[in-house]
């Protein structure tokens, strides 16, 4: 059942992922996130507008993926990916990077995954929510 479960999720952020596009960075005055709300928001299985939970795609331990990267260590490597040559999203810091990953996810693609994977909706969450999840990912040191 799990697994019909996943695929039909991933089916549908396939079908979803034409509906996105680039962006805008956040306003100067964007909201400070909460690291426990944030928690509690990659956790959940659905979030947003019926878009499935980060947790659904992304595992928080070491090597294991399930659809998307790993987030153990994300801090850390948001961090070293913002200065390789190949990095050309428009990141300054780990924590610009991680909002990035979440409001365009197609600026940097994670070594060994494909373009287009990751439903880009999720730049239409409340700027909150969106704050809240960098908050969480950037303590995942």
């Amino acid at each position: 059942m799990f697994q019909r479960t996943l695929f039909i999720l991933l089916v549908v952020a396939l079908l979803l992922t034409a509906c996105g596009g680039s962006q805008p960075a956040p306003a100067s005055n964007a909201p400070a996130g909460s690291a426990d709300n944030g928690k509690a928001l990659f956790a959940k299985a659905v979030i947003g507008s019926g878009l499935p939970g980060c947790a659904t795609c992304h595992s928080l331990e070491k090597g294991k993926t399930l659809v998307g990267p790993s987030m153990a260590g994300i801090a850390t490597a948001a961090e070293k990916t913002i200065k390789e040559a190949d990095y050309k999203g428009t990141a300054k810091t780990a924590a610009d990077y991680l909002r990035e990953s979440i409001v365009n996810p197609d600026a940097y693609v994670a070594k060994g995954f494909t373009k287009g994977i990751m439903v880009k909706d999720f730049g239409k969450l409340p700027e909150q929510e969106i704050a809240d999840l960098v908050a969480y990912l950037i303590t995942l040191k």
